[in-house]
């Protein structure tokens, strides 16, 4: 059945979320959302969130905190499944062009956060579009 989404809650749930340690760059790697669709979310900003971003998010929550993903999905207004054993989600940028990055700008470490931007920008995109195609109401 779908539920309608509670702006309030998921605010709450995503600032509990940061406040036990998970960043908001973390949360875009691990829903493929980019950070303003996150930062929308945290400040209650118009528009129910996506089904599938936010299934991902909570379900790399439901391993720290499954109480805090089961509330993050039911307010957002969809029904919670507990997720099967799953293996980690992969991050947005493989760990080889990390490195690749890193090297390369080891001595300047504001041109490191724009390239690693820029590279989160552009999996995220990629991700979006992918999810997108697939987004769904429960039910």
């Amino acid at each position: 059945m779908h539920q309608t989404w509670d702006a309030t809650r998921v605010m709450a749930v995503l600032a509990t979320v940061k406040d036990n340690g998970m960043s908001v760059k973390e949360m875009t790697q691990l829903s493929g959302a980019n950070r303003s669709t996150i930062y929308r979310w945290m400040s209650g900003g118009e528009g129910q969130p996506d089904y599938d971003l936010v299934n991902r998010l909570a379900r790399a929550i439901w391993r720290r905190h499954p109480e805090l993903a089961r509330e993050l999905v039911e307010a957002s207004g969809y029904a919670w499944a507990e997720p099967a054993d799953e293996p980690e989600p992969e991050p947005l940028i493989p760990p080889e062009v990390l490195a690749a990055l890193e090297s390369a700008y080891a001595d300047d470490p504001e041109l490191l956060r724009r390239a690693v931007e820029a590279q989160e920008a552009i999996a995220t995109e990629r991700r979006a579009e992918g999810l997108s195609r697939r987004q769904r109401p429960a039910g």
